[in-house]
């Protein structure tokens, strides 16, 4: 799932600390509402509702959030084999996910900037996703089978909550559940 989860921290002195964005790819796309306490489809955010393109392209955009990706990049990922004109289709699925993250966070800047000729995550706000910790976990422990990777172990094992996007078929979004899935069953 995808959770957002925004946080606005202060230090001592009234300091302001990055806003903290927590994201669940694991088990299908859900938001967390700070307001109300609880997890929500990402549909809740949007009148129109989430299409499976949009879905993976979000995914793919935060499975590379410490990075630049160039605009030829997701045009090759997203609309490789198609005949319309990727660089409309590559504008307007970024429109629709800014908006997208702008519903879920209103008080946000905009959290995808365009660049020279690529698009990265804002800066400002300090993302944290399920994913990363996983594989943190499990790099931390993969070398070292002791009795204190059991705790490593247990939290990996909370976080894989079942596939990234369910029930959607992607090529590089199935290599990756696969991945993922094998890591899990080595920590169980």
């Amino acid at each position: 799932m995808i959770c957002f989860l925004l946080k606005s921290n202060r230090l001592k002195g009234g300091t302001s600390m990055k806003q903290k964005l927590t994201f669940r790819l694991f088990g299908g796309i859900q938001i967390y509402s700070e307001y109300e306490q609880c997890f929500k489809p990402i549909s809740a955010v949007t009148e129109k509702g989430i299409g499976q393109k949009q879905q993976v392209f979000l995914t793919y955009l935060l499975l590379n959030a410490k990075r630049k990706i160039t605009a030829a990049e997701l045009m090759d990922c997203f609309w490789a084999d198609e005949g319309a004109n990727p660089a409309n289709s590559l504008k307007n699925m970024i429109h629709k996910v800014r908006t997208l993250l702008h519903n879920a966070f209103p008080d946000c800047e905009e959290l995808i900037i365009t660049g020279a000729g690529c698009y990265e995550w804002n800066k400002d706000y300090l993302l944290e996703i399920d994913v990363e910790q996983f594989e943190k976990l499990y790099r931390t422990t993969s070398g070292n089978r002791q009795d204190d990777s059991e705790e490593s172990d247990l939290k990996a094992f909370e976080l894989y909550t079942g596939k990234i996007l369910p029930g959607v078929s992607n090529e590089w979004l199935d290599h990756l559940n696969t991945y993922y899935k094998t890591v899990y069953n080595e920590c169980i």
